[in-house]
């Protein structure tokens, strides 16, 4: 796989909270490229969003990947990290890990203790570089893909 695609640069990625109805359409457009368009999955939206964003070669700021924290709906302390989802052109520079740096960092802000994942068990591997770890080794189908849970706790320390 070819992560250096044309000549662009990965270290103008930017990445901010999704505030203005310009920038919640932006993460909305990428999410369906890659969840619906993309993956097959269903349309929905809900939560604190950010947008990574980066400037194009003629200097225009292109939105590029997106992820969202929706609160645990038993658990008002814990927040739960969903659609991470970066263009597939854009993917392997790190602007996952950015994305999810952000996002920990929102969810501290709201007070969140811990950050609740689900992913399918062959990123795993990925999650758990970035300090999430198995509780449940139990394997569930979610949408017709097999998942696995994993957290991030104790964010407030």
């Amino acid at each position: 796989m070819d992560n250096n695609k044309g000549s662009t640069s990965f270290q103008n990625t930017h990445i901010q909270r999704a505030v203005t109805q310009e920038e919640k359409k932006n993460c909305e457009d990428v999410r369906i490229d890659v969840f619906v368009k993309e993956l097959g999955f269903s349309r929905e939206l809900r939560a604190i969003l950010l947008l990574a964003t980066m400037n194009d070669e003629s200097g225009v700021n292109i939105p590029i990947g997106t992820i969202r924290m929706v609160p645990c709906k038993d658990d008002n302390s814990s927040g739960i990290l969903s659609r991470l989802a970066v263009h597939s052109h854009h993917r392997g520079k790190g602007v996952g890990r950015k994305l999810i740096h952000a996002l920990e960092a929102a969810a501290k802000d709201e007070g969140k203790a811990s950050l609740m994942l689900e992913c399918q068990p062959q990123k795993r591997g990925y999650y758990e570089s970035l300090g999430y770890t198995l509780e449940d080794k139990t394997i569930y189908m979610r949408v017709g893909t097999p998942h696995q849970r994993l957290w991030k706790r104790h964010l407030l320390q």
